[in-house]
């Protein structure tokens, strides 16, 4: 792994290329689906884009403090501009609620409050490189990212820490490139559905010879993997209809995407994988380093 074939094996055109695309990419949405099932409160905490960086930037916080850095707290959290103070005071809240934070009083301020993330928090975002890695190393000659992810528990937080200043730059690659992924981050639940489209449309796309002209995935059966109501997944597509993205016959039973739509897909999930592969390889490559 010294001589690590990046940018032949998982840079995002070369994965997109790579005949076993479709199926890598339906797996990597399966595994993310499959921690999310059914599950109303994850739906909830984290099923829109903003939520979903508050999160992430939450648990960065928290690995910089285990670095030595600043601590996390609802003021760090706010001066980020993810959200409006009151939306992330929110999102806090949630997450105290639903037992994924802690808060603490600082030794050195008792007025100020730490934030813990509580292992169930960290395990759903481990979860998530996992999925990746998982995927990634289908495509090396001798996998090596899954194992070493359960064995080092240094190397997700290195990840993390190595992937956060392009996550919260300004021009971050995911937030206006592909206009399907950003119509449906603005809903809740949208990270979600297009996982869901993106699965469905590879699935198709492993059982035929050609990339599929429609998909499958009704309403009824998206809105209970999802833990939302039926109504929000009709009228999220209803308005994707009308956006012109895509086109829905029988309540999802025949889903038509447009020539861009599928492009979005394919280029967003190539983006994020290699985006994934980047910061999970370095963080190998330094620590395998300091061993």
């Amino acid at each position: 792994m010294d001589s690590f074939p990046l940018e032949t094996r998982l840079s995002a055109d070369a994965m997109a290329a790579h005949p076993l695309f479709p199926d890598i990419v339906a797996g990597y949405t399966g595994r993310l689906l499959a921690s999310r099932r059914g599950d109303r409160l994850l739906s909830k905490i984290l099923g829109q884009r903003e939520r979903e960086l508050l999160g992430f930037l939450l648990l960065c916080q928290h690995y910089e403090y285990l670095e030595g850095g600043a601590p996390p707290t609802l003021a760090r959290l706010v001066a980020a501009e993810i959200g409006s103070p009151r939306r992330v005071a929110a999102f806090v809240a949630v997450l105290r609620v639903s037992g994924m934070l802690r808060s603490r009083a600082s030794a050195e301020d008792r007025r100020t409050r730490i934030l813990e993330p509580t292992p169930r928090l960290i395990a759903l975002h481990r979860d998530w490189t996992r999925a990746a890695c998982r995927q990634f190393d289908r495509l090396l000659e001798h996998p090596v990212l899954e194992a070493f992810l359960d064995a080092e528990p240094r190397f997700h937080r290195l990840a993390c820490l190595l992937g956060a200043p392009e996550v919260f730059a300004k021009d971050s690659y995911w937030v206006s490139r592909y206009p399907l992924i950003a119509f449906f981050n603005v809903r809740r639940a949208g990270p979600f559905i297009s996982a869901s489209l993106a699965q469905a449309y590879c699935t198709a796309w492993q059982a035929g010879a050609a990339p599929p002209a429609t998909i499958a995935l009704p309403y009824g059966r998206l809105s209970r993997r999802l833990g939302v109501s039926r109504s929000h997944i009709f009228n999220a597509f209803s308005d994707a209809e009308r956006a012109g993205l895509l086109c829905s016959q029988g309540a999802g039973r025949s889903i038509a995407l447009s020539d861009r739509s599928v492009r979005d897909l394919i280029g967003y999930f190539a983006d994020e994988l290699a985006f994934i592969a980047r910061h999970t390889v370095a963080a190998y490559g330094q620590l395998q380093a300091r061993n």
